[in-house]
């Protein structure tokens, strides 16, 4: 965008603004935010929605979508630039005809040299709190690993079976006896339990956190189905606690893969598995099963927004507000807060399981988005997207014995 100099003043004001001050100003911000992750003001979920305070970034991992403190309040309002620029500085756009006085640009810069300041001090703080806390959040996750049992044997395994999966006995996985299931809002426990445990193993080879799925064998899905106690609305029987940027849940592996398979969620991921090694398909061989524990660690950002051919914007007087723009299939240029996962430098397939039972359309954009980021990053790569059916994810699909079709 080409401004005049108070517009463009005027909208580094706006990019001045830390994106904690701005939810704090509307009331929604949490400590969790900042650093497990909590529940999207728009969308919801349970730890989909942080802030990077040391980028001065929002990201919410659901809908790929993310930026600085005017991006936040066209998320969050669904209005255009200009208006989230008069909203984070609640000042109106100034006049565009009216010339900037030389004592006007030696305050302008000299108030944007002071809040440069201001930001790069409050930054450097709360990236060393981060670093600290980060450390020991992983370590507390390796506490929660090292606490598990061998799954094979136990309700792990008559989890996967009612589910109609098959996992190998190394598959990176433990069963939790009583696992507690924690409210950060209420700051309390409202469930103990048996849990499924999944190792994430980061880019560079460490344990980087756990994946954590709280069973109830009597349920149609063999998860647990838990009302939240003031609310009555579900919990997500899905955490990750930890550091799941760039990491993988490895469930089958093998020395000097050739081909991986790659998905979000370790059912998708072991019902493409279980579908051929039933087939005793030529496929398994060299080939490694990878779950990444949720879409966004496999599209990554977005380099722009497309229109959605469905979903609309509905304003807060009850208009339409146009199509919901969604991240396209491009991905950016850089993205330095969420690493690529490593893939071997022996594979040279890499096949990305998309699941059909969330948007189809959003979720066939991350994962083109995904195969761009991996064929730039990878050149030996053949990079392949497999689709589920429409509202169907692979899992749904095995149980209809369609997975292979």
């Amino acid at each position: 965008m080409s401004f005049s100099p108070q517009v463009e003043a005027w909208v580094a004001r706006a990019r001045a603004v830390r994106v904690i001050d701005e939810l704090q100003r509307r009331g929604i911000y949490s400590r969790r935010m900042a650093s497990s992750g909590a529940p999207c003001p728009v969308c919801g979920g349970v730890d989909r929605f942080s802030v990077n305070a040391r980028k001065n970034l929002f990201f919410c991992r659901k809908g790929g979508v993310g930026g600085d403190a005017i991006a936040l309040a066209q998320y969050l309002d669904g209005s255009d630039f200009y208006a989230a620029v008069e909203t984070v500085t609640g000042e109106a756009r100034p006049d565009d005809l009216r010339p900037e006085t030389a004592e006007d640009r030696r305050q302008r810069e000299a108030e944007w040299k002071r809040r440069s300041e201001q930001i790069r001090l409050q930054q450097e703080r709360e990236y060393r709190d981060q670093v600290d806390y980060r450390e020991k959040e992983r370590a507390a996750c390796h506490d929660i690993w090292r606490r598990g049992y061998n799954w094979a044997g136990s309700p792990v395994q008559a989890y996967l079976e009612k589910r109609g999966l098959y996992a190998p006995p190394h598959a990176k996985l433990r069963y939790l006896v009583e696992h507690p299931y924690w409210d950060n809002d209420l700051k309390r426990r409202v469930h103990w339990g048996p849990a499924m445990a999944g190792a994430m193993v980061g880019p560079d080879g460490r344990f980087a956190g756990v994946h954590q799925t709280w069973l109830d064998l009597s349920t149609p899905k063999g998860k647990l189905i838990l009302p939240h106690p003031k609310t009555g609305e579900i919990y997500d029987a899905k955490k990750t606690r930890g550091s799941w940027k760039g990491a993988t849940v490895p469930l089958v592996t093998c020395a000097a893969p050739e081909r991986w398979f790659l998905g979000e969620g370790i059912e998708t991921v072991l019902a493409v598995y279980t579908a051929l090694h039933r087939m005793g398909s030529p496929l398994l061989e060299g080939a490694e099963f990878h779950s990444a524990c949720n879409l966004l660690n496999i599209g990554g950002k977005s380099a722009g927004r497309v229109a959605h051919p469905t979903l609309r914007i509905v304003r807060k007087d009850g208009r339409d507000g146009g199509p919901k723009k969604v991240p396209g299939a491009t991905p950016a240029d850089v993205d330095d807060d969420l690493p690529l996962i490593a893939i071997p430098p022996s594979v040279r397939e890499l096949v990305l399981l998309g699941d059909g039972d969330s948007d189809p359309f959003s979720t066939d954009l991350a994962m083109r988005r995904g195969g761009a980021r991996f064929a730039r990053a990878y050149r030996q790569l053949t990079v392949r997207l497999a689709m589920a059916r429409a509202d169907m994810d692979f899992n749904d699909m095995l149980g209809l014995a369609e997975v292979a079709a």
